[in-house]
């Protein structure tokens, strides 16, 4: 297992994990890492879908988390829908 600091080196292509730590000299600078990130042309890939109904004094509160993440920078992203009805919203029951 690696130490908090190192992280695996990610050039354009695939990601190359070291055979040793890296020291803080080796290791991108988190601005580098960022630019990266805003650069990227992303590509969202769907990960998890949770789905929660909680009752209350009239109403029912329909919550549904999709999550997803960029399989080319590996940034997380989550779409939160919710409801209060007495009734199932139409995208509650969709699988």
């Amino acid at each position: 297992m690696y130490p908090f600091n190192s992280y695996p080196y990610c050039g354009k292509g695939d990601c190359i994990w070291p055979d040793k730590p890296l020291s803080k000299s080796e290791l991108l600078p988190k601005s580098e890492l960022i630019m990266d990130v805003e650069k990227c042309d992303h590509k969202f890939i769907f990960l998890s879908r949770s789905k929660k109904c909680k009752s209350g004094d009239y109403n029912l509160h329909y919550l549904m988390i999709e999550r997803f993440y960029c399989e080319k920078c590996l940034e997380e992203k989550e779409i939160k829908k919710e409801e209060y009805g007495r009734e199932q919203p139409d995208w509650y029951g969709a699988s």
